[in-house]
């Protein structure tokens, strides 16, 4: 084990440690940004210059974000998602690296957790293996075996203190990014950042995750392109969630990415039903799309399963707003122009008295984003000819689809006054943007139209 990855014995989780090395962190991350200016004044490469600082920032904030742990690094991985749209290719590998390969916590100070909220007997039942088979940023999963029925289970533990540092985390979090010029800094973020506070108190409650999980382990344990852990809400507690386990490979990995294409397509078919199930059926959607949430199961002459792991992120949507945000994804994929206005104008995105042109570029933009679920005989004329094959399969992987959202939506931000769309939105559009991010990974080729009419056809009444 090298250096880098050898467990912490020293975690920084009280509000004066965490303080400390945040301020330690903006300071440092502020000299390279005075290094690039004062660099710029002397007429250095702007370009280059520009992209070199910002690797450099953001390989400085991934080491310290993976050794702090908490919303801070919860905040990171979110990047990760959505860095594709804006950040260098080397930068996002850098920040990649906090969903797979964040530095572990040293058993001696998780098994404080452990002592102080399990029960004698509970402890005495369990037979835990000491290194931990996933490290994130709130917890750590240690492998484990129920002796009384020789179950294996996979035990959830959670970071200590973390509960008491969100409020300065997120306001150090806050300071950083606008540092960093990744948001603006106006205070129009404010509302945001406390839907954020509230998401992360939701996601420290192992209770609340365990219920999820086994609603949706209920919904799916009749099909098997799914595997859900099955949880132990009864031995579970507040920050210990005790699951079956079930092993399987990364997406990332090797061993799905060498697969034949249609074994990738499977995989990919069986997420994107499910995101559509989720926003259609089951009214209960998984907001945290990141990589390491899922897994896949491979079989012998059977089809591979999806492997369903967190479902701390589960996003209660208000029944109106979901309404209203269906006819937004429905009216964009169908190209009902009527319908995507009446579902934006509820819930706030345009007005009566916007612009005509502000308004067609917002229907533009939806269209856009709803680009792979097109029917390419329909829309001939404004798909891209190399992103559908001749049966209609998209491809994912080769698709400049992400590029084009940020460019235009940077152009509708630029030439009209910026809108902050509700907190509820944010969640929903991270779920779809994780959705084509899962997809590329994949290397996915599917059409994505034919699952969504099926899907849709069985609900169409929702509206």
């Amino acid at each position: 084990m090298n250096k880098k990855n050898k467990p912490l014995k020293n975690l920084k989780n009280t509000l004066l440690s965490r303080g400390f090395a945040l301020s330690k962190m903006t300071l440092k991350a502020s000299a390279l940004s005075a290094k690039k200016n004062i660099a710029l004044l002397w007429n250095a490469q702007p370009d280059n210059l520009k992209e070199n600082t910002l690797i450099k920032q953001i390989e400085l904030v991934t080491q310290e974000l993976g050794e702090l742990k908490g919303s801070i690094m919860k905040a990171g991985q979110q990047l990760s998602v959505y860095g594709q749209h804006f950040l260098p290719p080397e930068a996002l590998e850098v920040l990649k690296t906090l969903q797979s390969n964040s530095t572990p916590v040293s058993w001696s100070i998780m098994e404080k957790t452990l002592l102080s909220e399990l029960n004698e007997h509970t402890l005495q039942n369990l037979d835990i293996e000491h290194q931990p088979i996933a490290s994130a940023s709130l917890g750590q999963v240690y492998r484990a075996r129920l002796k009384n029925e020789n179950i294996n289970v996979a035990l959830k533990i959670q970071y200590p203190n973390l509960d008491k540092v969100i409020d300065a985390d997120l306001k150090a979090l806050k300071k950083l990014l606008k540092l960093l010029q990744f948001i603006p800094k106006s205070g129009k973020y404010d509302e945001l950042f406390l839907e954020v506070k509230d998401m992360m108190k939701q996601e420290l409650n192992y209770i609340h995750e365990g219920n999820s999980l086994m609603t949706i382990y209920n919904l799916l344990k009749q099909d098997p392109s799914y595997v859900v852990p099955y949880p132990y809400t009864e031995t579970s507690t507040q920050k210990i969630l005790i699951m079956n386990y079930e092993p399987s490979f990364r997406i990332d990995s090797a061993e799905i990415q060498n697969l034949t294409q249609n074994k990738r397509n499977e995989i990919a078919s069986h997420f994107l039903k499910l995101y559509f199930r989720e926003l259609f059926e089951f009214n209960f959607v998984q907001t945290d799309p990141h990589l390491g949430n899922y897994g896949v199961r491979l079989s012998k002459n059977q089809s591979p399963s999806l492997v369903l792991y967190d479902y701390g992120a589960v996003r209660e949507i208000p029944p109106d707003f979901f309404k209203s945000y269906r006819k937004i994804i429905i009216g964009s994929i169908t190209k009902n122009r009527p319908l995507l206005i009446d579902g934006a104008m509820t819930l706030g995105l345009i007005k009566d008295r916007d612009p005509k042109e502000l308004v067609n570029r917002y229907i533009a933009l939806c269209f856009m984003f709803t680009e792979p679920f097109w029917s390419p005989s329909e829309n001939a004329d404004s798909i891209p000819p190399t992103h559908f094959d001749e049966l209609g399969n998209y491809d994912y992987r080769n698709s400049d689809l992400p590029q084009r959202i940020a460019n235009a939506g940077k152009a509708i931000v630029l030439n009209f006054n910026f809108r902050i769309p509700p907190k509820e939105l944010v969640f929903l559009d991270r779920k779809m943007g994780g959705t084509f991010s899962f997809l590329a990974t994949l290397g996915a080729n599917i059409n994505g139209r034919k699952i969504f009419d099926e899907i849709f056809a069985r609900h169409a009444t929702i509206l």
